[in-house]
């Protein structure tokens, strides 16, 4: 009996490893459908619009939207001259943003908060001085490779050095991490150091 019962284990347990890779891919991909759906129900999506005026005239549109999950974030905005501003200083600036969440042990037994770590930025701005572009590359939180259009030496601008682009985030980030550490208690009392690619301030 014992020996039946050994065989009939054999001829099932067999019959389930034929059987594993057309099962386990259908098991993965429910695990991963439901992974992908907590991770959409947890998104935070942003669609925002401002418009600016000054002494009562039109000058400025800015639009900005993005998706703010609980590990990773992408960001982008438009801002664009309107009315007279438009007829004497023309611009149009384009930005993109991505990063990740990390957490540092200090700032969480602070804030308990997780702090956006960018990892590219892209802006193109097209205007009255021409089209411009800068794309940012991060590697844990600092700018590695930076590109300029037209490079430094045709903008009449020194390069940012190393040293001044550590621990600096672009401005889209330094919006997102201005918002999440707002409601602290230190909320007007620090500031957040930007590179854009061509400045630090």
């Amino acid at each position: 009996m014992l020996l039946r019962k050994m065989r009939v284990f054999r001829k099932l347990g067999g019959a389930v490893l034929l059987m594993w890779p057309l099962v386990y891919p259908a098991m993965a991909s429910d695990t991963s459908a439901a992974r992908d759906a907590q991770v959409a129900e947890d998104t935070l999506t942003v669609d925002l619009g401002f418009e600016f005026y000054f002494g009562g005239l039109h000058v400025l549109s800015l639009a900005a939207e993005g998706a703010v999950g609980p590990t990773r974030y992408q960001l982008e905005s438009e801002l664009r001259t309107r009315g007279l501003t438009n007829l004497l200083f023309r611009s149009v600036i384009r930005s993109h943003s991505s990063g990740s969440f990390a957490a540092k042990a200090a700032e969480i037994a602070a804030t308990d908060i997780l702090r956006p770590v960018p990892q590219t930025f892209e802006t193109a701005s097209d205007g009255r001085w021409g089209a411009r572009r800068v794309t940012i590359a991060y590697a844990d939180g600092d700018p590695q490779q930076v590109a300029a259009e037209p490079p430094y030496s045709q903008d009449n601008r020194a390069p940012v050095g190393d040293a001044l682009r550590r621990d600096t985030v672009d401005p889209q980030t330094a919006a997102l991490l201005s918002i999440a550490t707002g409601a602290g208690e230190r909320s007007c009392g620090g500031s957040v150091p930007v590179f854009d690619g061509r400045r630090r301030y």
